[in-house]
């Protein structure tokens, strides 16, 4: 399930500092002076201005802020996260450090890590996500990107505990079901895994590569109906997704529904003509059929799209065998076991020798 998950950068930025009947965290600033003043109100017009998108603008209007209030610690990061914004990442990161050194809090260390994710700087993101937990134990997004850290880097029950963490403090969280569900299918949970799938489409997560998983999920558990239903449901909201055709004419191959299994890994092809498994696949089902040519045609363009395929070189030599072709056949073999398929040393001690 690897590359399954993906990350949703979640940014988070200090809202307005005067009086607001939003959810504003932030207390008014008592200015003191009318440097104070200013900079409060150029500052607001900043913040105004990234809701609305405008960056380059933000960063105008902070700077301005800064200009009359040098130790403007709001100003600061946020213009950093202006500058995140704009892709800007050295420049937000120098924000970010200067904020945090003058007022620590943990959304600053969640967003710092998240440029620092961006220049695949791991460990030291990872560091910032967790300093933003400790100082603020509800933070559902820090402990998903820990959890997802923890994911890429194959260390599924950490993984498991940081999602969990994630959903606990935000039980609406749908893309931490998701993830979650990754996790538990990578360590063979496949009934945790469908119910994290499903709560995660149930949360309005009705992606075609949620289906896809929960598909492959329900299959590893024996449901075969199941996981074709789950596939139907993919190709309902992207019907030109290759894996979903392919994998699901698996199922309809496992049922002995060679037709049926042949349609689909046809779509397959013909929406990603580089699907060198689909053509293996379909090389399978004329073999069942005994055509033995037309498979042999499937397992070289196999082949020829991927040239360590392994399986496919043993599957072609297996219709050689069938076509009264045994030095072709046991070529093939032989070049199968040479790329690691342990299955032909029994054809080859049997056939070739």
């Amino acid at each position: 399930m690897k590359n399954l998950y993906f990350f949703s950068l979640i940014l988070i930025f200090v809202l307005s500092v005067q009086r607001s009947t939003g959810q504003v965290k932030d207390t008014v600033i008592a200015y003191s002076t009318s440097e104070e003043k200013i900079a409060v109100k150029l500052y607001n017009q900043g913040v105004d201005a990234m809701k609305n998108g405008d960056y380059t603008e933000a960063v105008r209007f902070f700077n301005q802020a800064l200009d009359n209030k040098d130790d403007f610690s709001k100003a600061i990061f946020n213009r950093g996260f202006a500058h995140y914004k704009q892709g800007n990442i050295e420049v937000a990161l120098q924000d970010y450090n200067k904020s945090i050194s003058a007022e620590p809090t943990a959304n600053k260390f969640y967003n710092r890590g998240l440029a620092k994710l961006v220049q695949d700087n791991i460990e030291d993101a990872f560091s910032d996500f967790q300093k933003a937990f400790n100082m603020d134990e509800t933070h559902a997004n820090a402990c998903y990107y820990m959890a997802s850290i923890n994911y890429e880097q194959k260390k599924y029950s950490e993984a498991i505990r940081n999602f969990t963490k994630a959903i606990e403090n935000d039980e609406n969280y749908a893309v931490a079901f998701y993830d979650r569900g990754n996790a538990y299918f990578e360590v063979n949970e496949f009934d945790k895994a469908i119910q994290d799938y499903e709560k995660a489409i149930a949360l309005g997560l009705p992606k075609a590569y949620i289906y896809l998983a929960l598909g492959l999920a329900k299959e590893k558990n024996g449901n075969i109906e199941g996981a074709i239903q789950a596939y139907n449901s993919a190709l309902k909201i992207d019907s030109s997704n290759a894996v979903v055709w392919n994998n699901r004419g698996i199922l309809y191959f496992k049922q002995d529904k060679y037709e049926k299994a042949l349609r689909d890994y046809n779509k397959s092809v013909s929406i990603d003509k580089n699907f060198a498994q689909a053509y293996n696949n379909k090389g399978n089902v004329f073999y069942k059929q005994k055509k033995y040519e037309k498979a042999v045609k499937c397992y070289d363009n196999a082949i020829k799209l991927k040239s360590d395929y392994g399986i496919a070189y043993m599957n072609r030599g297996i219709c050689k065998e069938m076509l009264r072709l045994p030095d072709e056949a046991c070529s093939d073999w032989e070049k199968a076991k040479s790329l690691g398929v342990e299955q032909v040393k029994t054809f080859i001690e049997t056939h070739c020798n």
